[in-house]
């Protein structure tokens, strides 16, 4: 611990200080973070599913709009305002459905949850590992365990900068 302002000099923690400190990162960084992945994996998916079943509906609306407008122009005399109408409803749900996806496809919502999931696997089972050293009074052991979850953690920093820096979203310009 360090001494009180002005003073340079510092005292070495004590065996107490030192074998609560993996204790402290157990409880609030590596259960904290496994909560957090584990929660995280679940809001994505539920995202990445009621977006796919939303772009499906409105793919299926258009499909059947389109057919139901090709039947009902076989019919004799049929309106040209409900023809015109059905084919631009049918349209729009079309292409609202092809925006639906490409938005998703966009949040990198699958590779979110995949990640996701892998981290929660990973920091549930550092948990475990870690109350294990902490209880056997393994710091050495405990040490390592933090300090390559720490790697881990970054390396998925990374990689989820990276999976957004390539996905853009981007408002097309009428160049």
């Amino acid at each position: 611990m360090l001494g009180i302002a002005g003073d340079d000099t510092a005292e070495a923690p004590t065996a107490a200080e030192r074998h609560g400190r993996p204790r402290l990162v157990l409880r609030h960084w590596v259960e904290d973070q496994a909560a957090y992945f584990a929660r995280a994996t679940r809001r994505d998916d539920r995202r990445r599913r009621r977006q796919t079943r939303m772009a499906q509906v409105f793919f299926l609306g258009g499909l059947g709009l389109a057919t139901f407008a090709a039947l009902l122009s076989i019919v004799p005399r049929p309106s040209r305002d409900i023809l015109g109408l059905l084919i631009a409803i049918g349209s729009l749900a079309s292409v609202s459905a092809a925006l639906l996806r490409n938005y998703g496809q966009t949040l990198a919502l699958a590779e979110h949850t995949k990640q996701y999931e892998r981290m929660s696997r990973l920091f549930a089972d550092a948990r475990e590992q870690l109350e294990a050293a902490i209880d056997g009074g393994d710091d050495a052991r405990a040490r390592t365990l933090i300090e390559e979850l720490g790697k881990e953690a970054l390396a998925e920093n990374g990689d989820w900068v990276l999976l957004h820096r390539e996905r853009r979203i981007e408002v097309p310009d009428a160049r």
